[in-house]
């Protein structure tokens, strides 16, 4: 079972975060930008799919 943390703030908007390997989720391309300057691992994805079974 994968086990996610949300975040939701109005500097980054919503994020998800896999705590299985830290990798961040968003659908969000200048976000994603910026995290990878940090050294993040990030995965962009359709906005419909980031919030799948939360509706």
């Amino acid at each position: 079972m994968a086990n996610f943390m949300v975040c939701n703030e109005s500097s980054h908007g919503t994020l998800r975060l896999f705590t299985g390997d830290g990798c961040f989720l968003t659908s969000d391309q200048k976000v994603a930008e910026e995290l990878l300057k940090k050294g993040k691992r990030v995965h962009i994805v359709d906005a419909r799919e980031f919030f799948a079974g939360y509706e």
